[in-house]
């Protein structure tokens, strides 16, 4: 299938290796993971609806530990902590929700 990634021990070694090139970079200059992974991912011709879903993963998974690392070391005030929660929760749900709808009405997936 077009866009699909096909493993060979040359880019099984360095996959990884670049895996951890990006995070690194990602945590010296503060950026998002997802903001390296994405340009290394399309260089590899993957489908870039593949690419989106993984650089939001990525960007979740990050934002979790930076809130639960701040939560642990008394960093973030509580309020501020349960006003970003629900705001969060009020902006993500309809849009998770919706997003049938929407694919619905555009036919397109």
């Amino acid at each position: 299938m077009p866009g699909d990634y096909k493993f060979t021990w040359g880019s099984a070694i360095c996959f990884p290796i670049a895996g951890f090139i990006c995070s690194f970079s990602a945590i010296l200059f503060g950026f998002d993971p997802g903001f390296y992974f994405f340009v290394f991912l399309l260089y590899l011709n993957l489908q870039p609806q593949v690419v989106a879903y993984t650089v939001a993963a990525l960007g979740m998974m990050s934002t979790l530990c930076a809130v639960t690392l701040s939560l642990i070391f008394k960093s973030m005030p509580y309020d501020y902590f349960l006003a970003t929660f629900i705001a969060s929760l009020f902006g993500a749900v309809p849009g998770i929700l919706l997003q049938g709808y929407v694919i619905g009405l555009t036919k397109r997936s």
